[in-house]
């Protein structure tokens, strides 16, 4: 059986050691943090999508 963990909250929450927690426990781990700053560097096509998006100048 296969589980889903969404770790949400503020800063401070501690959800990054929550992850470490689980990575030593050989569950793989998605970081959506990690995610999207790798697709919202400048000059990529999807921060230009988000600044057409919400007419951000």
């Amino acid at each position: 059986m296969n589980y889903i963990i969404t770790l949400t909250g503020g800063i401070g929450y501690r959800k990054t050691t929550a992850a470490n927690i689980l990575r030593k426990l050989k569950i793989n781990i998605i970081d959506s943090d990690k995610i999207r700053k790798k697709i919202t560097k400048s000059g990529k096509p999807t921060l230009k999508t988000i600044i057409n998006k919400f007419d951000i100048n």
